[in-house]
This record gives structure tokens, C-alpha cells and sequence, in this order.
């Protein structure tokens, strides 16, 4: 061992200048490459210190083409860039120093966006359940989204073509129900894609008669809905005593309705409101109890809400009756 030492000093002084500069090389390398660390290190406290003394620490994380955000409305996403998925999200929240972490896509142009007849401008956000917390948003009107709405069996579409539906898998229902009333020339094609595709029942909305006898020549279930609730309307209004109104057919209604005065004391019998209006009562609640099976003695008592059927004229000469003094 000691020889070994010796060997090497001799060899160390023999080449002083070769010994001087491979030191001087091993010492500059280490040297450069604690300057490396500490400068990255340095970089990122720098870069962490300016996000927290920006007045707000929300990092928005976007693809963009050129010096635009990427448009995914036209286009797929690009190649080699991978789609983020809930287990993406969940270890971005999970590293130091995030709080939180959420998906959320925009979209600038948005002209073939409606509410009933009002067109929507401006740009246009599809968020998660954890927008509203990771962007430190606050909802000033209206309330946020509730658990139950979300959902994994909304589809929604770029378009409302035939191709946009077939590839929701959409065929394969049962029954499809078209809200679609305003845009009366969507309402129809779209019908006619859901009839052409072979679903069994197709349920659309109409919002005039016109309307409702294109879409029920294309072979849908036609629905007024808001004609039928206006007819509601009308029959409430027009009787006082009457708190609900359905009409079956055009000879028949459902009509729910506080019991008249004059029959309070009175049985089922003494009454007689099918000889006299031709309405059938179907069944009688006070409070938390409902009689099913109307007896004959029954006494009808204040507070009684009548289910009868009948004609909506019976009905309507039966609160004439009843106002009368």
C-alpha cells in the first residue's frame, strides 16, 4: 500500500502541469454543475414567488396553434398529444401545492347557440363540477350545478346531423323525445333523422298546428305542450274552485277541485253530481288522507279537494252552481 502511495506521488510531481490541469478540469465540472442545480432551483422559487404576487394563483394550462388557442370544434386533437383523462386530473390535484384541479373547454364562436328565440353571444364555456372552486368563480345569480346533473349519459353534439346521432348510439333507444320547437326547420329534420334511424316511438314537440301536422306525417307522436298547459290554465282560472285541470279528450276531463260550500253536511248520495252535472268523483283527499273507494253516505267536509271526471261543461255548470246565492 505504502509502495502504491509512493508510485503515485512520484508520478503526481513528474507531471506537475498534467496534475495541476486534470484537477482544475474536475474541479470547474463540479463547479458548473452546482450552478446548474442552483440556477434551476433558483428559477423555479422565482417563477412560484411572481405566480403568488400576481394576486392570483389560477394556472391556466391550454394548447395552442401558433399563437392561437387550438380549436377542437373543427379539428381532433393533434397527434402525440394525448387526451386528459380523470386519473390526469386527479394527480395534477394531488401534487404539492395545488389546491385543486379542473377540465373546462371554451369555445369563442358560438352564433348557432339559443335560448328559445334569443341567440347567444360571446364565449362559451363547458365545465366540471370543480370550475367554480379551482377558478375562485362565485355564482352571483342563479345557483351552481347540483351533483345529480351531472351525468354520464349526456351526449352532447357538435351538429344535429344524421352522422353526430348515429355515433351517440342513439338508435338503439327505445323512445326519442324532440324539444326542439322554436327552430321549426331543425324540429323537422331532426324528426325525420330519428323516424329514418328505425327507433320505435318519436316523441316531438309543435308549437303550432302546421308544425304538428308535418312532424306527425313524418310518422312522430305530436305534443302541444304549451297549448296544453294553457288549456290548463284557462279552466283554473275560469272556475275558482278548480286547482288542477286535465283534459283526456274532448269529452272527457280530470279536474281537481275544493269541495263547494253548498255540499258541505251533504252525502255522496244527496248530491247526486252525476245525475245532475254527469261527473264521476274519483277520489276524495283532506290533508295526508285520500279515499279511494268514494262510499255513498260518505259527508262530504271543508277542507275536501274532489277528483272528478267528466265533461268540462258538467264541470263548468257545477261551479256555476256553486256560486250561486
Amino acid at each position: 500500500m505504502l509502495e502504491n502511495i509512493r508510485l503515485s506521488l512520484q508520478g503526481i510531481l513528474s507531471h506537475k502541469v498534467r496534475s495541476i490541469l486534470t484537477m482544475l478540469g474536475i474541479i470547474i465540472g463540479i463547479a458548473a454543475i452546482i450552478a446548474i442545480v442552483s440556477t434551476i432551483k433558483g428559477t423555479n422559487e422565482q417563477i412560484k414567488n411572481n405566480l403568488i404576487g400576481a394576486g392570483n394563483n389560477t394556472v391556466s394550462v391550454q394548447l395552442y396553434q401558433g399563437d392561437s388557442p387550438y380549436d377542437f370544434t373543427y379539428q381532433s386533437a393533434p397527434d402525440g398529444v394525448p387526451v386528459i383523462s380523470q386519473a390526469v386530473r386527479d394527480n395534477i390535484a394531488a401534487l404539492d401545492n395545488v389546491e385543486s384541479a379542473s377540465f373546462y373547454r371554451t369555445r369563442s364562436y358560438c352564433n348557432n347557440v339559443y335560448y328559445q328565440n334569443t341567440q347567444f353571444s360571446g364565449a362559451m364555456f363547458g365545465i366540471d363540477a370543480r370550475y367554480f372552486d379551482t377558478a375562485g368563480y362565485e355564482v352571483q345569480q342563479g345557483r351552481g350545478f347540483l351533483s345529480r346533473e351531472y351525468t354520464d349519459n349526456a351526449i352532447v353534439v357538435k351538429s344535429l346531423d344524421k352522422k353526430s346521432r348515429e355515433e351517440t348510439g342513439i338508435q338503439n333507444c327505445d323512445v326519442a323525445v324532440v324539444c326542439i320547437g322554436e327552430q321549426i326547420a331543425t324540429s323537422i329534420l331532426t324528426t325525420l333523422n330519428l323516424v329514418s334511424l328505425g327507433i320505435p316511438k318519436v316523441v316531438s314537440k309543435a308549437n303550432s298546428a302546421e308544425h304538428g301536422e308535418i312532424l306527425a306525417k313524418l310518422g312522430a307522436e305530436v305534443v302541444y305542450p304549451e297549448r296544453d298547459m294553457a288549456i290548463r290554465l284557462a279552466n283554473r282560472l275560469e272556475t275558482v274552485r278548480v286547482l288542477d285541470f286535465i283534459q283526456l279528450s274532448e269529452r272527457l276531463t280530470i279536474s281537481k277541485l275544493l269541495v263547494p260550500e253548498k255540499l258541505v253536511g251533504k252525502t255522496v248520495v244527496e248530491s247526486d253530481l252525476r245525475s245532475r252535472f254527469g261527473l264521476n268523483i274519483i277520489a276524495i283527499a283532506n290533508g295526508a288522507n285520500v279515499m279511494e273507494n268514494v262510499k255513498p253516505d260518505y259527508s262530504f267536509c271543508k277542507g275536501d279537494i274532489l277528483f272528478l271526471s267528466g265533461s268540462r261543461d258538467g264541470l263548468l255548470n257545477l261551479s256555476e252552481w256553486s256560486e250561486e246565492q
